[in-house]
């Protein structure tokens, strides 16, 4: 059983830090690149995109861009998005820095949210000591930069994520006051982690405190052999006692391995993405409240 584990183990590395490497005609995709010709709606004050950049996502999509390479942003919205809707922030897992095998759930994100989507990273992607180094400054940054281009609520502001992207999530809600971002309302962080491969790559956690105000939702698996339920417990530990939170550990072992948040089943979304939706109509009904 302990070898069987370790292969598995293997193998799910291996494919993580091959990155999923997204490509378009042969050429790997490199966020603010030249990847074809524009295509698709584009929104006020951003780039327009290429159709490398939007790969999958559909028409009734906008999209934009600010920045390039790994300083790179992204918009996502509805066409016929309301001015009103809440504002999620979400973080990508390693080995990416484009929409590339995500489309799906982050095209079902925009019937929620108007989606902000940080590259943080570009190919060759950076491993060991050298990634924690640079990935917290540059998402902060590369924010700061993005969000004052948006009209938003601040009211309604989430923060996401998987795997790395969970624990960069995590990251956001621990340090936004240093980083001079908005406070979040909402923290989703799904199989999150910080290490893969014995400290292959490894992310440093961000000093701060979560604010009474996020709603902290955490889901992690006792079957993931890359994140575990170790980031996501730690977080429920931070979160302030008169915050509202959340953990969810998936004991189904069909749903339970590091990869399954990627897939786009019924039963992956009922686990996955459902939480998320409600995470936003709780967060966007309190500011409601407020007004």
């Amino acid at each position: 059983m302990r070898l069987a584990r370790w292969i598995v183990l293997c193998a799910a590395v291996a494919a993580a830090l091959a990155g999923c490497g997204e490509r378009f005609r042969g050429e790997t995709i490199v966020a603010g690149e030249p990847s074809g010709p524009v295509q698709g709606p584009g929104i006020p004050g951003f780039e327009p995109v290429t159709q490398g950049e939007r790969l999958g996502m559909p028409r009734s999509v906008a999209m934009g861009r600010i920045g390039t390479g790994e300083n790179a942003v992204y918009v996502m919205k509805r066409v016929d998005a309301p001015k009103d809707q809440p504002l999620l922030i979400w973080m990508h897992g390693y080995g990416t820095n484009s929409v590339g095998s995500q489309e799906k759930w982050l095209t079902h994100m925009t019937r929620k949210a108007t989606v902000v989507f940080p590259a943080y990273t570009k190919p060759p992607y950076p491993v060991g000591p050298r990634f924690g180094q640079i990935a917290w400054p540059i998402l902060a940054r590369s924010l700061r930069q993005a969000l004052p281009r948006l009209q938003y609520d601040p009211q309604k502001v989430i923060v996401g994520g998987y795997s790395l992207g969970g624990a960069l999530a995590n990251d956001y809600a621990l340090g936004w006051r240093a980083e001079g971002l908005p406070k979040p309302y909402g923290l989703y962080a799904v199989f999150s982690g910080r290490a893969l491969k014995k400290g292959a790559v490894y992310l440093p956690r961000q000093r701060g405190s979560i604010s009474p105000d996020t709603e902290v939702v955490e889901v992690a698996s006792v079957y993931d052999l890359l994140a575990g339920t170790r980031e996501a417990s730690f977080m429920m530990a931070k979160a302030p006692k008169s915050a509202p939170r959340k953990l969810i550990i998936i004991r189904q072992f069909a749903y339970g391995d590091h990869f399954a948040p990627t897939r786009t089943g019924l039963a992956e979304q009922r686990r996955f993405w459902v939480p998320l939706d409600r995470l936003i109509d709780r967060v966007s009904a309190r500011a409601d409240e407020n007004t």
